[in-house]
């Protein structure tokens, strides 16, 4: 599969010190799409140079830093709003109905746009916070008006009506990074048979 990597060229909320796991007060504000760059090795386009006519599916990688500068889900909860950029980007391939693939904390994007219309997952709803740790995010998701569907580290869910894929990766708690590895090959497996089907 071809695939090009975008990011939105804006600043990112903060910058986060991962030894700590704390904002780093001491660092200028760094931007999503420089540090996408870092990311991608330097092949990414600006996000408002994304057109859906060019592309077959639609993938949202994970990570906090997605709730954090994708939306303002850290400070509102389920009354979080997307920054138009990638709205605009999700409801483009939603409207096309492409399929659209959400990695780890990246179906609460998928939640917030289109509501009651998904069913996505970010893992276990239960409360056991060693698996999952971030199990609020499911309650938030059906907070939204979204459903969502409980699943493990070896399933990812598949909303064929709204064509929306998604898998939990990092969003459990004793995930290893092979487990992690197998997973978003399964989303990604599974999107190929999406756009497969609807050719």
């Amino acid at each position: 599969m071809k695939y090009a990597c975008f990011a939105p060229d804006a600043p990112m909320l903060q910058v986060v010190d991962h030894s700590k796991g704390e904002p780093d007060s001491n660092e200028v504000c760094r931007n999503m799409y420089k540090e996408s760059a870092r990311i991608a090795r330097g092949k990414i386009l600006p996000l408002h140079e994304l057109h859906v006519d060019n592309f077959d599916a639609l993938i949202i990688p994970g990570g906090f830093g997605i709730a954090k500068n994708f939306s303002n889900f850290v400070d509102k909860g389920y009354e979080m709003n997307v920054i138009p950029s990638v709205k605009r980007v999700m409801c483009d391939f939603h409207d096309c109905n492409k399929p659209i693939a959400c990695i780890c904390i990246a179906p609460i994007i998928a939640a917030s746009i289109f509501r009651d219309d998904v069913a996505v997952t970010v893992g276990g709803s239960n409360d056991d916070s060693v698996v999952w740790p971030f199990h609020g995010t499911a309650h938030a998701v059906e907070a939204m008006g979204a459903k969502h569907i409980d699943t493990t580290l070896q399933q990812v869910c598949i909303d064929r009506k709204s064509n929306v894929l998604s898998c939990p990766a990092y969003m459990c708690g004793t995930a290893k990074p092979h487990q992690v590895h197998e997973n978003i090959g399964m989303l990604v497996s599974a999107l190929r048979d999406q756009i497969l089907h609807s050719l």
